[in-house]
Parts: C-alpha cells; sequence; structure tokens
C-alpha cells in the first residue's frame, strides 16, 4: 500500500490505486506510531516520521490541507477533511501523528505543525465542537504534559515488559507514551533514553512531565508508580483526566 510519499487509497487483484488521500497516510502514520508503542519495533516509529514528511509534501498545499491535489473531486471535499464521523478525519490523524511525534521528540517543529493543523480547523470547531472529538483529543495531547514510560530491556522478549505491556495498555490513556528497546537507534529516541541506563533485567522509567518515580525493576511497582503519581497529581489539579 505504501507507494513512496504517501499510502494508496485502494488495493485489489495485487495492484494499487496511483493516489491515496489525505486520510489514508495520516491514519497509517498515526497507526504506525500506536504499533510501535504496541511492539517496539523501531521501525514502525520511523515509518511514522517519513509519513509524516510526506504530508507535509504531498498534502499541505498554499497553507490548505487537501485530500489529495491530484484525485478527482479532491479539492471540494476541503471542508470534510477537518470531521470526525465514524473513521477520524484526516486533519485529525494527520494532528494526532504530529502529537505523537512531538511527545516522542521533544522536536517543537512536529509541535507546530499540529498547531497549525487545530488554526485551520478552529472555525469548524467552534461551530460545532462535537464533530471534531478525535481532534480535540489530539490538542489535549500537546497543551497538557505526558506521561512517559521509557524501558531499557537487553532482552528484547523479556517478561517483565511484556507483562507490563500488557497491563499497561489493558485501559485508553491519553498523552501516554511507552518505548523498550536494547539499544535505541532511531534519532527520535535519543532524547528520551538520554542518560538512562541498561542492566540484566529491564528498568522502567515513569514521568509526567518533568515529575518523576524513582527507576525499578519490578514492572508491578512500575505499573503502581504509574497509578501513584497519577493520583498525587490529579490531587494537585494538575493532572489530566482519564
Amino acid at each position: 500500500m505504501w507507494l513512496g510519499d504517501r499510502v494508496a487509497h485502494v488495493y485489489y487483484g495485487d495492484s494499487s490505486s496511483s493516489y491515496g488521500y489525505l486520510r489514508d497516510s495520516a491514519l497509517y502514520g498515526d497507526s504506525c506510531v500506536d504499533l510501535y508503542m504496541a511492539s517496539h519495533d523501531e521501525k514502525y516509529l520511523e515509518r511514522a516520521i517519513e509519513i509524516s514528511r510526506s504530508i507535509e509534501k504531498v498534502f499541505i498545499v498554499g497553507g490548505s490541507l487537501v485530500e489529495n491535489p491530484e484525485a478527482p473531486g479532491s479539492q471540494s471535499a476541503r471542508i470534510s477533511t477537518f470531521i470526525d464521523d465514524a473513521i477520524p478525519s484526516s486533519a485529525s490523524s494527520a494532528a494526532g501523528l504530529y502529537a505523537k511525534l512531538y511527545l516522542f521528540t521533544g522536536d517543537a517543529r512536529y509541535k507546530e505543525k499540529a498547531t497549525e493543523i487545530y488554526r485551520l480547523a478552529s472555525k469548524y470547531i467552534e461551530a460545532v465542537p462535537q464533530q471534531h472529538v478525535a481532534l480535540l483529543t489530539s490538542i489535549d495531547m500537546l497543551e497538557e504534559p505526558s506521561y512517559q514510560i521509557v524501558i531499557t530491556a537487553r532482552n528484547p522478549v523479556d517478561d517483565a515488559v511484556r507483562e507490563f505491556l500488557k497491563n499497561l495498555w489493558k485501559r485508553y490513556w491519553v498523552g501516554v507514551i511507552s518505548m523498550s528497546t536494547q539499544t535505541p537507534r532511531s534519532d527520535a529516541l535519543k532524547e528520551l533514553y538520554k542518560g538512562k541506563v541498561w542492566m540484566d533485567r529491564a528498568i522502567f522509567y515513569i514521568c509526567y512531565g518533568t515529575a518523576c518515580s524513582l527507576p525499578t525493576q519490578d514492572y508491578g511497582e512500575a505499573l503502581r508508580a504509574l497509578e501513584d503519581l497519577r493520583s498525587q497529581l490529579k490531587g494537585s489539579g494538575t493532572a489530566k483526566p482519564f
């Protein structure tokens, strides 16, 4: 489905369409970030970064989001680019992708790209906010500090890491990112892994913005630290609601 600069809209009978819409690429990119957090295979994160660049190159035309400048009727679909229906809109998916990449990298350029999408969508959000729930969720990821879960693991199939992730993703989180690696090769992860150490057993680092619990090698303790940190911050009125 990947055409080198975008995702094809249709694949059938061993062939794909020659063009894809913004929603196709944006949803794929956003999903790649989630796939990285589920598998911690860095190829998904690298593909998400590649897709984020292609969105800027292909689908942002004259400062506007365009579903596809080459596809028939794409210009007339500009307003629907912002409306969330059963599937998140093109704008929501693109903003979500940029917001998540900002949480991973701390690179202000990703935050600027997401913020620009919100600016383009602002008049639609103000008119009918309930039609833009996914977009508003993405805004929350940028406006509030994020929970960052960094795991150093020499063993890629560490039982503690697997159990931690299984329990972590039993609930839906807003603004929570997790990563685990033997040695990070992606530039996107270098900032988050700065100062971290590797030992024979996995080490869990739980942070919220600039507040962090002590690192631990016990995955159950790491889960409790996340809950404790969340409870403390909620009591102070600074925690993000879940």
